[in-house]
């Protein structure tokens, strides 16, 4: 296969399975308005993992409360939602009066948390981005360790079942991590949940090693892996909203098995730009890349791009046996991508032939989107083990969708119509 060739393919190993489909990509920062903003039938479908919002009263932000949007979040599905204690003050950077001043703020809190009857749905994250706000990774360094152990305590003390989210570094310092779970083991004061941020260009040629190195400081100092969240992801201009700048950063975090948040740049409420600006329940473009994430089911399978790090091309692909159904996100090239499925060795529903349809959602920046346009439909051989599709006159700022089915009958799709076939049913809708 010729190079050029090869930097337009995404090869899809069907045998290959990677573990379930954890959908962790699909948080948000300050993505929550208020109770039915957005409502349940817009969050339902994404199948929302970890939100990161105000405590109940902040000050931060004029909206946003954990405890009020929580009801709304619980009926759409969400897992978690993670606190950022700091933003019970007023400015940013956070008001700096001291440990103790912000002891009370804490107790504050977590009072409010074990009252409220979604307890169980919070986590706190005591400090955001320490490493710029109230320390630094050098002369301060020690004084965040002792503060974060005593924060930690007072949380312990109030709510025995507390989950803490930290250090939540505005960037990964491979030291500076070291250093800190350490000192956590050591002292008894681990968080529950691993946090930092990843808002930055190197994103695409790092995430992996990043990744491989916080496991492996894990491994050195004898500690079980824990649950990592990424509880800002995106940068400042160019990524959100943009469906294939977005599948960019959903595949490497799904690949890792991680969750993460979407990052807080435009307006708080709006799902990170899933959202209109106007219209908090009216889905732009990049909703629809969310929408075929959470329509994801069964287990990950092995993909490989171009370049695993660097900006462009990427995919997601799953495997549900029980539904027989193949499914390829993919996104961030230009012009024809060819799509390369290998594995049916593994899937004898599919035969010699596979029912073929394929979706692009479009870039709408904070416009409202119609719904996903239908491209390509058609019943494709199996040869040699092996089905190969082209995607024709591909752009990168949009995100594409294939669904692989058995060979049937089937009626035309009309470009207007998404087959129930290829749908799966969320939230309350009817």
């Amino acid at each position: 296969m010729e190079k050029q060739e090869l930097a337009n393919t995404l090869f899809i190993d069907l045998s290959a399975r990677t573990g379930p489909v954890k959908h962790g990509a699909c948080g948000f920062l300050y993505g929550l308005g208020k109770a039915e903003i957005p409502n349940v039938n817009t969050l339902a479908p994404l199948k929302p993992q970890v939100a990161a919002q105000k405590p109940e009263g902040g000050l931060q932000h004029p909206n946003g409360d954990a405890l009020n949007v929580s009801e709304t979040y619980k009926a759409a599905g969400g897992r978690e939602i993670e606190i950022y204690i700091q933003d019970i003050y007023p400015n940013w950077p956070y008001d700096s009066l001291g440990i103790n001043d912000y002891l009370g703020k804490v107790e504050q809190v977590v009072y409010q948390v074990i009252a409220s009857s979604n307890r169980n749905l919070f986590s706190y994250v005591p400090f955001n981005e320490p490493d710029q706000i109230w320390y630094n990774k050098t002369d301060k360094k020690q004084f965040f360790f002792d503060d974060w152990q005593m924060v930690y305590r007072r949380i312990k003390s109030i709510d025995v079942l507390a989950r803490l989210v930290g250090p939540n570094l505005a960037n990964y310092d491979s030291a500076f991590y070291r250093d800190f779970m350490a000192f956590a083991s050591q002292n008894d004061c681990l968080p529950d949940v691993v946090s930092w941020h990843e808002l930055n260009d190197d994103f695409f040629g790092g995430w992996y090693q990043r990744f491989d190195d916080f496991r492996r400081i894990e491994s050195d100092l004898g500690l079980p892996n824990r649950e990592i969240c990424i509880n800002e992801y995106g940068r400042i201009k160019g990524d959100l909203g943009v469906p294939g700048q977005l599948i960019q950063w959903i595949t490497r975090f799904e690949n890792s098995k991680v969750d993460a948040c979407l990052a807080y740049w435009t307006d708080a409420g709006s799902l990170n730009n899933l959202v209109t600006r106007d219209h908090y329940n009216q889905a732009t473009g990049a909703w629809w890349l969310y929408r075929w994430y959470g329509g994801l089911t069964g287990d990950t399978v092995k993909v490989t791009p171009p370049d695993a790090n660097a900006e462009g091309l990427q995919g997601l692909a799953t495997l549900d046996s029980t539904k027989k159904q193949a499914r390829i996100l993919l996104g961030g090239g230009n012009g024809d991508i060819r799509v390369v499925v290998t594995g049916f060795e593994t899937t004898p529903y599919f035969s010699k032939k596979v029912h073929a349809v394929v979706w692009v959602a479009e870039h709408t920046g904070l416009n409202p989107s119609i719904d996903p346009a239908l491209i390509l439909e058609g019943d494709f051989e199996i040869t040699a083990g092996q089905l190969s599709l082209t995607l024709e006159n591909t752009v990168s700022t949009a995100a594409y969708q294939i669904i692989l089915s058995p060979l049937k009958t089937v009626a035309p799709a009309h470009p207007l119509t998404y087959l129930a076939e290829y749908a799966d049913l969320s939230g309350d809708t009817t």
